[in-house]
């Protein structure tokens, strides 16, 4: 489990998202996510035992958003769009919402239902204990705990080194292995047990749901941004999430943009390149509401942009390696490391465990409109948006929302 959305894998305050789903009509469940405040709370499942770099589908099979598609042009770079999901494309964090998608599948009585949700909330609240504890330790300055007991001890016992690189890994893995254990007992207790496993499944609980579907609701701009990005510029896209649902991205994301394009397409040229399929990368449940943990969090989220950032450079036919750029967007803590590692690491909303994580650690957040306005002009016989691409691995790029995304998109792309 996780808290992440800045705006949200983030990042969507914990109590937020619950009094939001109170007013939608949902009982207490559970916000193990993104969130600022009481929580930029990063629910994020661990154990990286494998990474899953799977294209959208229910259980198998792929949700091709190029199809039926193709660029007005053919793109002369490498672009590549890597998106976090909850509270970065979601208005909230959707992980709240799964036992009450693994409820309706299940056609519970209002008892089981209450019964389901209860048991969710109270894991819920000792994710929220528990991450807020190792935060606070992660923050303070102080010398090193020592722990007598060196089988209860975890990383948050000990204090953080600001001058150390590799603390801020171990900080965010702290968070992370909160998020873990917690994770391992919604499994034990079966309270998503039932839950629907395809896209199809919760496609159509979202059409006969109105709580349902304001609960995965995008952002304003999201959905337009992205697909202006693909069909006019080419750029390739990925979800990187430590959602626990591919079907839930599928289903509220990736089928949308794939709508969109097609609605938008009037004549279908041929390119020599295809755009090829939404990747997705996230955790798994099963129907029996087994949560299988691929994306542990932080630093599984670098380590898989690292690993796109080198297959694209190895895969563009360009030459120039600076025509091979990776934009991540995320909006939590949980996003944070990959934020760093992307060319150009972008952070929706303002999460005040990023923003305090990233002060301690001498990280720069500034906003995208800095970045813009250095790049308008001419500097050292450079070109108009020359800096656009340029990669610098200590800023984060806050932005307001998907407008000021486009935006930048559009530059970039114009470069």
């Amino acid at each position: 489990m996780h808290t992440s959305s800045g705006a949200g894998r983030t990042t969507v305050l914990l109590f937020y998202n619950l009094l939001a789903l109170l007013s939608l009509g949902f009982a207490p469940a559970a916000a193990f996510a993104t969130a600022s405040s009481p929580s930029d709370i990063d629910m994020v499942p661990s154990d990286l035992s494998q990474t899953s770099g799977a294209s959208t589908s229910g259980t198998s099979g792929t949700i091709d958003v190029s199809s039926g598609t193709s660029l007005k042009r053919k793109p002369d770079r490498d672009l590549h769009l890597i998106l976090d999901f909850d509270g970065t494309c979601t208005n909230s964090d959707t992980t709240p919402l799964l036992p009450r998608l693994a409820s309706l599948h299940s056609n519970d009585t209002p008892q089981q239902r209450e019964q389901r949700l209860g048991a969710f909330q109270k894991l819920e609240q000792e994710y929220f204990d528990n991450y807020c504890k190792v935060r606070e330790d992660i923050l303070r300055c102080e010398t090193e705990i020592d722990d007598s007991n060196g089988e209860s001890s975890d990383r948050s016992s000990r204090s953080y080194d600001p001058s150390n690189p590799d603390h801020l890994h171990e900080a965010l893995e702290a968070l992370d292995e909160v998020s873990t254990r917690v994770t391992h007992k919604v499994t034990s207790s079966s309270c998503l047990a039932g839950m629907p496993t395809t896209v199809k499944q919760i496609t159509q609980l979202i059409e006969e749901n109105e709580e349902v579907r304001e609960a995965v609701s995008l952002q304003k701009g999201c959905l337009d941004a992205i697909c202006r990005a693909r069909l006019q510029h080419g750029w390739r896209l990925g979800v990187l999430s430590i959602n626990w649902c591919p079907a839930l991205i599928g289903a509220a994301l990736v089928t949308p943009i794939e709508q969109k394009l097609k609605a938008q397409v009037v004549e279908v040229e041929s390119i020599e390149e295809e755009q090829g399929d939404t990747e997705v990368w996230c955790n798994e449940i099963t129907h029996k509401g087994e949560v299988r943990l691929t994306i542990p969090g932080a630093s599984a989220k670098r380590e898989l942009i690292a690993s796109i950032k080198c297959r694209k450079q190895a895969e563009n036919n360009f030459g120039d390696k600076e025509k091979s750029i990776v934009v991540y967007v995320g909006d939590s803590s949980t996003d944070l490391l990959g934020m760093l590692e992307a060319d150009i690491g972008i952070m929706v909303g303002e999460s005040s465990t990023v923003t305090n994580i990233a002060k301690k650690w001498c990280v720069k957040i500034s906003h995208i409109s800095t970045r813009n306005n250095e790049s308008n002009g001419i500097k050292d016989g450079g070109t108009r948006n020359s800096g656009l691409h340029e990669r610098d691995s200590n800023t984060v790029w806050m932005v307001d929302g998907w407008d000021d995304i486009d935006d930048l998109l559009q530059r970039i792309s114009g470069v």
